[in-house]
């Protein structure tokens, strides 16, 4: 067996053969997948030997959500992504651009927000391991590793715009199946090339992940770990089950009963799950406690991604970063 049927056979295809059903969100999730991991992680640099002054930056009681940031930006909460098929790694990619344009603006970058192609990342994920064909699906920890090499496109300029609906995945599918080639794949990849993730690091515990959203950054994660569709009263989902998925952090926090947890930002549409909202952020978001997320950062890929290149940044204008 290849290492692409190996990517494959945890994508789009295998909750079908297991008679899965495509209208349930916990199938859904299942359904859209991701593969082993590209480089063992213990050949990755370790997270405070890159950045020291990130350790402890999290204090472990004050609640950091990123969602503050788009509504100061924006005025208003991004609106929930409602993914058709398996491109759950080119939205969650997506998503964590889209939240980290508005830390990064929030902070004094002048800048443009614009949103992002999902269906570009998908691609390029696709293409740099061999995947561009049938099925659905990437590999684990692909997403934030092509965003700081061929970088981004934002969705006007990608032909990209669809929230929901079913054509919500048509470019991405029609890309992902090889059908980006030539004179128009090259003129994206150099619209894309300037835009690229310039600061990312692969978090190996809860507590890096914790000092990295502390530190301004959006965790970007792919993993087997499933969950109830039912929110606790304080906006929590429990462990069950496996799916195979790309997703969001967008916080970490402290619950009035004293729970550490990170904010689950997921890419199947608002009101998911149901429940009780978790405090403060949108209904497509859940928690997720401490020991959980962080058995996720050591049996996942889990990627903290700190700066991106804006656009229409207004040079010498670099605001309050962290750098």
């Amino acid at each position: 067996m290849s290492d692409t049927d190996v990517f494959l056979n945890h994508g789009g295809e295998l909750s079908f053969l297991m008679g899965a059903d495509p209208q349930d969100p916990a199938s859904q999730t299942w359904n859209f997948g991701i593969g082993k991991p590209l480089v063992p992680v213990e050949t990755r640099p370790a997270f405070y030997e890159v950045f020291p002054n990130l350790q402890g930056r999290w204090d472990g009681k004050t609640s950091i959500n990123h969602h503050d940031a788009v509504r100061k930006v924006l005025g208003t909460d991004l609106k929930a992504w409602n993914q058709a098929r398996g491109l759950c790694g080119g939205h969650a990619g997506a998503r964590g651009l889209e939240l980290l344009q508005c830390i990064m603006i929030a902070s004094g970058n002048r800048a443009k927000y614009k949103p992002v192609s999902h269906a570009w990342l998908y691609y390029l994920a696709r293409k740099k391991y061999g995947m561009l064909g049938g099925g659905d699906g990437v590999a684990g920890g692909s997403i934030p590793e092509i965003m700081s090499e061929g970088g981004i496109l934002n969705a006007d300029e990608a032909g990209d715009t669809e929230f929901d609906g079913p054509n919500v995945d048509a470019v991405g599918v029609r890309w992902g199946a090889g059908q980006l080639r030539g004179e128009e794949a090259n003129r994206l990849a150099g619209l894309a090339r300037d835009n690229i993730v310039t600061a990312k690091l692969r978090c190996r515990s809860a507590q890096e992940l914790a000092d990295g959203i502390a530190s301004m950054g959006v965790g970007i994660c792919s993993d087997a770990r499933g969950f109830t569709l039912t929110r606790d009263r304080e906006g929590f989902c429990q462990p069950q089950g496996t799916w195979y998925h790309y997703h969001v952090r967008s916080g970490v926090f402290v619950s009035p009963s004293g729970r550490k947890g990170f904010a689950y930002d997921q890419s199947w549409g608002p009101g998911q799950p149901s429940g009780d909202l978790l405090p403060g952020y949108p209904s497509n978001c859940f928690g997720v406690s401490w020991d959980v997320m962080d058995a996720s950062c050591r049996n996942g890929e889990v990627d903290v991604v700190l700066a991106v290149n804006l656009w229409d940044l207004e040079q010498g204008d670099l605001g309050a970063w962290f750098f």
